[in-house]
């Protein structure tokens, strides 16, 4: 309202605080769906699921948007993360569900407070008790076959299986030993020395838990023993009614170039699958088609020299039908 009274002064009435000194803020309502008090969670990714509601009408508002917060805070870690409702602002569209995602660094008991705030600063908090485990990882060498005979000219690829149900191990915690002798991280494709060895993969996760797995491998003088090479490109996936060609070569310093029954051929699910330098066949997929959706067949090549010393190299193709 104006005058045109100079006795009168002109102020501003701040309608909002005039509203708050009759109806204090009310505190917000607060329900966490996920995750559910004293369950066990991983350390990597928890995400926390919660919901506001407000008692007050205008949360709907175009102003308002962005000011509802939902903060994560630990006991032992102190501030996780903080979830916020930016959502499209629509006329009287409730409050949305948010969702925000932390990796805890320390194991154990935490109790957790979930505190959503409104725009006006008022809060409420739920308290939740979660147990923080890290899993230990698994890891399986799967070749070559512990007892394996390989030659000192054999370059021997080493394959294996590794699980974590927290987290993809990263190379450089995959460590191959010869006894104590550090041979590389991640894939290794070595030859070995004569002798017995004792090859050990050392698995570390992220909270230094190790697992191993240990294969014996027996390395003889590669003089008198063949040499055999895949020297034909396959491809990684094929249907099981596809023919699919192998072809290797095989020479002896004694025999020259091996042929036929020298050289054999041998799959880890359907047995031998054929011999000489070249071959074509046809492999199984799964017992029950797309269940699963293909297996892993290891073929393994050997050949043979008159005097019965053979040599073996490795190798892998999937079959199945992409479901």
């Amino acid at each position: 309202m104006t005058s045109t009274d100079p006795k009168v002064t002109k102020v501003y009435v701040d309608a909002l605080a005039a509203v708050e000194k009759i109806f204090a803020n009310q505190n917000p309502g607060l329900a966490v769906s996920r995750p559910n008090n004293g369950e066990t969670k991983s350390w990597n990714g928890v995400t926390f699921v919660s919901k506001m509601t407000d008692p007050e009408p205008g949360h709907d508002l175009p102003m308002f948007k962005d000011d509802y917060t939902v903060r994560i805070i630990s006991d032992i870690e102190g501030e996780l993360c903080t979830a916020i409702d930016n959502g499209v602002w629509i006329e009287r569209a409730p409050l949305r569900e948010v969702r925000c995602t932390t990796e805890f660094t320390l194991l154990g008991t935490h109790q957790i407070q979930v505190i959503g705030t409104d725009p006006f600063g008022a809060s409420t908090t739920v308290d939740l008790s979660l147990n923080i485990t890290n899993g230990t990882p698994t890891v399986e060498i799967l070749h070559p076959n512990s007892g394996s005979t390989f030659t000192t000219q054999d370059e021997i690829s080493f394959t294996l299986r590794i699980s974590d149900p927290d987290e993809t191990i990263p190379s450089e915690n995959i460590i191959w030993k010869n006894g104590n002798t550090i041979l590389g991280s991640g894939k290794l494709t070595t030859s070995l020395n004569p002798g017995i060895n004792n090859i050990t993969v050392e698995v570390r996760d992220a909270f230094d838990e190790i697992t191993s797995d240990t294969v014996t491998v027996n390395v003889v003088s590669g003089l008198d023993f063949p040499e055999i090479n895949i020297v034909s490109s396959h491809p990684n996936f094929v249907n099981p009614e596809t023919p699919v060609s192998f072809q290797a070569v095989a020479t002896d310093t004694e025999d020259g170039n091996l042929s036929g029954t020298s050289i054999q051929w041998v799959s880890s699910i359907d047995g031998n699958i054929g011999n000489g330098a070249s071959i074509s066949t046809t492999l199984s997929g799964p017992e029950t088609p797309c269940n699963p959706e293909s297996v892993v067949h290891e073929i393994t090549v050997t050949a043979t020299d008159s005097d019965g010393n053979s040599s073996s190299t490795t190798f892998f193709i999937r079959v199945g039908r992409f479901c």
